[in-house]
């Protein structure tokens, strides 16, 4: 919200901001309301809502965002359309033996990498690729069950993350995503893993480095472990919750006209 606040604010845009609790005990929010070509939004936790006739707020995207909060759902419309889709499985919490026996039979067996990640898309939360391990596996299969109930195991597909932004009727922008994820070596601590990852990011155009903080300590104790740490060699640790690191595709930024 604050964010968008001061878009509408350059762009001379009239807005409202307004804080409120969803709940009596929990966390405020701020909310940001403001109208253009006829039509009333409203910001907040991210996501962009427009006032429908029956005085109800609809998201913006619609009928989107439960398939795309859904990998299973999602994965499953892209097939029945012909596009291609990882092969794979969703399974329970409570069916961790399952899906160790399905990573292990489907893939490690035949030397293929295994992705594991949450059911429930947002953001690249807690996603694992390249586990080439059962260890590994086990790994990322419980620090996603630690905070979500499905999770998906799926073969590792290579290439890179490419997010179009799509702003009806047109695409009109593309970012490239890269992982705050790191690779054991055997003798490095997750702190000196760290302190490599930030050296590289004046080369590779990240926005942004992983602050070793609270917030990181608290993600390392999530996967059971610290900033001590000296992963395996090849043992993928996740420094970050979420998939937030992206550079423009063509060096252009698209913000301005969208």
């Amino acid at each position: 919200a604050r964010a968008m606040a001061r878009e509408l604010a350059m762009a001379h845009i009239p807005y409202q901001v307004a804080t409120y609790a969803p709940e009596p005990d929990s966390e405020p929010i701020n909310s940001v309301t403001f109208q253009l070509a006829g039509h009333e939004y409203s910001v907040a936790n991210g996501a962009i809502r427009i006032m429908l006739g029956d005085g109800a707020r609809g998201h913006i995207n619609g009928p989107a965002v439960p398939l795309t909060s859904d990998k299973s759902a999602t994965k499953a419309l892209l097939k029945q359309q012909g596009l291609n889709a990882p092969e794979g499985r969703t399974f329970q919490r409570s069916e961790m033996g399952g899906a160790m026996a399905y990573a292990q039979d489907h893939f490690l067996a035949q030397g293929i990498p295994v992705c594991i990640k949450p059911a429930a898309g947002h953001g690249g939360i807690l996603v694992f690729t390249k586990c080439a391990t059962e260890s590994q596996v086990t790994h990322a299969l419980e620090a996603v069950f630690r905070r979500f109930r499905e999770a998906i195991v799926e073969q590792t597909v290579s290439g890179e993350d490419v997010r179009f932004i799509y702003v009806e009727p047109n695409i009109v922008g593309t970012l490239q995503s890269v992982r705050a994820d790191v690779a054991g070596d055997g003798c490095s601590t997750i702190l000196q893993l760290l302190k490599a990852f930030n050296d590289q990011i004046p080369s590779t155009g990240r926005l942004r480095n992983v602050a070793c903080g609270a917030d990181l300590v608290h993600h390392l104790f999530s996967q059971s472990l610290q900033l001590e740490s000296v992963p395996e060699v090849g043992q993928q640790v996740s420094l970050s919750p979420i998939n937030y690191f992206t550079t423009y595709l063509d060096g252009t930024d698209c913000g301005g006209d969208i």
